[in-house]
């Protein structure tokens, strides 16, 4: 038994090796936090709840928290 499945005390390491399934290593905020930024442009006004609302699809965690 490895370090990794001895913190697994539900087994869902050995669930996802052998049903195929992959574990996504790279959490919600990650994939938020490297995305690219919206450019600046000095006269237009970003509503950053709409923003989110439209993005919600992509980071529900981070939707919903916003």
């Amino acid at each position: 038994m490895d370090e990794e499945e001895d913190d697994d005390i539900h087994g869902m390491s050995f669930y996802l090796r052998t049903s195929g399934h992959k574990i996504d290593a790279k959490t919600e905020l990650d994939k938020y936090l490297n995305e690219d930024c919206e450019p600046f442009i000095k006269k237009i006004n970003i509503d950053i709840l709409n923003w989110w609302k439209v993005n919600s699809t992509r980071f529900p965690i981070l939707g919903s928290m916003a």
